[in-house]
């Protein structure tokens, strides 16, 4: 079953959080910002290809959606 682009928001901002922390404190709001310019390049990656269905594209712009809010 494909993730929501909540679910896929709160797994980038885990992944952000664990690649960024380096046992050092960060916060959330970090993590986030970090899972938003990637996925700002993925979109980027995404618009100037042919091969992602434009559904995708939409789920992508969805999850960015999805961080954003989460500021």
């Amino acid at each position: 079953m494909e993730q929501t682009p909540k679910q896929k928001a709160e797994e980038l901002i885990t992944k952000m959080y664990h690649e960024i922390s380096c046992g050092l404190p960060h916060d959330r709001k970090s993590a986030i910002d970090c899972a938003v310019v990637a996925i700002e390049e993925m979109l980027k990656v995404i618009e100037d290809s042919m091969l992602f269905k434009q559904s995708k594209r939409d789920w992508y712009r969805e999850v960015k959606n999805e961080l954003v809010n989460m500021k």
